[in-house]
């Protein structure tokens, strides 16, 4: 593959980036490259000019009014760019509710894979969430609670912030506070506690919460009538 230089101003965000990341700071990105007087990271771009990887960098050029910037020309499908750009993501500080995008990303992206499927068990449902969870560097249950709460929009304030600053187990219990005042949950008792394993496949015997509960009823993992709730 070739190294190319390209106008910073005809390159565009990809829809697909802009619709799971949130803009992130670039001042210091900026001074960085004000002082090599260059972008020495070349960009990934596809052959009509959407940004696979390297938007912050673009910008940046763009407010220091570089007029080129690197970039190498992939020719991928569509799906394969959605995943190109989840892959360049992995290891950048995300709030959580990119974390939660990326989440919808990948289930969208293995569902196209696995096809139009009737038969799926709760075995293929352990299997993806396990894949998931695996490829995001998360356990499975603080991909059940992502989802449990990026499933509802009234919930994505609680999504907002910075995983730097905020544990799953922080954002649990946040969320079951919400819940709770709501009246969407009854319980009594708080701070949430472990009670007894969760005999339900899907959580491979993780402590059951009030959370747990919750998360089973949006992802209609199991009956209602199956956790007594």
């Amino acid at each position: 593959m070739e190294l190319e230089y390209r106008d910073p101003k005809e390159l565009r965000l990809h829809p697909t980036h802009a619709r799971i990341y949130v803009p992130g700071e670039i001042q210091s990105l900026e001074n960085s490259i004000k002082k090599a007087g260059q972008v020495k990271r070349p960009l990934d771009i596809t052959p009509d000019g959407l940004i696979l990887a390297g938007s912050r960098r673009n910008i940046a050029a763009i407010n220091l009014g570089l007029p080129q910037v690197p970039v190498y020309v992939w020719n991928l499908s569509p799906d394969e760019q959605d995943e190109h750009i989840l892959e360049d993501n992995l290891q950048r500080v995300k709030q959580w509710i990119e974390i939660a995008n990326e989440i919808a990303e990948k289930r969208r992206l293995i569902g196209k894979k696995q096809g139009r499927r009737t038969d799926t068990t709760d075995e293929d449902k352990i299997n993806t969430l396990k894949e998931i969870a695996t490829e995001l560097g998360l356990k499975p249950h603080a991909v059940q609670v992502l989802e449990a709460i990026h499933s509802k929009p009234e919930h994505h304030a609680l999504l907002a912030r910075d995983t730097t600053h905020n544990t799953i187990n922080k954002l649990e219990t946040d969320f079951a506070k919400r819940l709770m005042a709501a009246g969407t949950v009854e319980d009594d008792e708080f701070p949430v506690v472990d009670l007894e394993p969760c005999p339900c496949p899907v959580c491979h015997g993780y402590p059951r919460r009030i959370i747990t509960d919750y998360v089973h009823r949006l992802m209609n993992y199991v009956d209602e009538k199956d956790l007594g709730i």
